[in-house]
């Protein structure tokens, strides 16, 4: 038994969750993730990220227990091995912090500019570095 666990650990370690991320104007942190159509908002990064991380559970969850609907919907079939990765975790915090995340840096620093020199906003540029090293924004 060990060992199938194992084969099908290496199989699925090929399969990593992706999003983008962005901060909102409210400085809430949208997560986009890129192997499924999921979307999270949260007042964190880290809460965003244990959001999605319940949100695929759920999704993988659904997905088997629909899985002829699913498998065979031309826009979903894609989604088989990322749900079997987050059936054998099971635990989505686990998932959460194993999502891979881009920040949409350039977009956030062109719209931040847009509202400084309109004056719209004061931003505090020591924070707004801070946010980029952990990749937040």
């Amino acid at each position: 038994m060990e060992e199938k666990v194992a084969i099908l650990s290496e199989m699925l370690s090929n399969f990593t969750f992706s999003c983008e991320s962005s901060v909102e104007e409210d400085g809430s942190v949208t997560l986009s993730l890129n192997e499924m159509d999921l979307v999270d908002n949260a007042p964190t990064f880290e809460k965003a990220k244990v959001e999605m991380g319940n949100d695929i559970l759920e999704y993988a969850k659904e997905y088997y227990e629909n899985f002829q609907m699913y498998y065979h919907a031309p826009n979903r079939k894609a989604h088989f091995p990322y749900v079997m990765k987050a059936l054998f975790i099971y635990d989505g915090i686990k998932i959460g912090e194993g999502i891979k995340c881009e920040c949409r840096a350039a977009q956030e620093s062109s719209k931040e500019s847009f509202l400084k020199s309109a004056g719209k906003i004061d931003i505090d540029e020591n924070a707004i570095e801070e946010l980029r090293k952990k990749s937040m924004i």
